[in-house]
């Protein structure tokens, strides 16, 4: 029934009110991050790394999912920097926004976030160091 649905709904917005700040905020950095040239700024310091750039590309999608629990948000975050970086330092901009996705997929194996979903998928809270390892 739509009362249902609505009722549902309702519940999953404050169940995940959390996880919904978490990513709103994320999305909002990443905005005021590009809009003020801050990526490309970064991205330009970055590049001075040369070819070597191509091997730090995967960390930072890495760290950036680890902390923020998204691949999306670390993309959304570090995509420009990335593209700076690849055409300043004559790197296919594209090889290293795929590496910074790749090295992302990593991250969640780490993120916090998703170690506290799986504690609590198996009725476990709390148990997130014994998953860590």
């Amino acid at each position: 029934s739509a009362k249902l649905s609505v009722l549902t709904a309702g519940r999953t917005i404050v169940n995940m009110r959390g996880a919904i700040a978490t990513v709103a905020t994320v999305l909002m950095l990443s905005y005021v991050m590009n809009q003020s040239g801050q990526t490309v700024a970064i991205g330009t310091w970055l590049a001075a790394a040369g070819g070597a750039f191509a091997f730090l590309s995967p960390i930072l999608g890495w760290l950036g999912t680890a902390v923020t629990g998204s691949d999306t948000s670390a993309n959304a975050l570090f995509a420009t920097l990335q593209q700076t970086a690849g055409h300043k330092a004559g790197i296919d901009p594209t090889l290293l926004v795929g590496a910074n996705s790749s090295g992302g997929v990593v991250g969640k194996l780490v993120s916090p976030q998703n170690l506290t979903i799986a504690a609590t998928a198996v009725e476990e809270p709390g148990s997130e160091r014994i998953l860590l390892r």
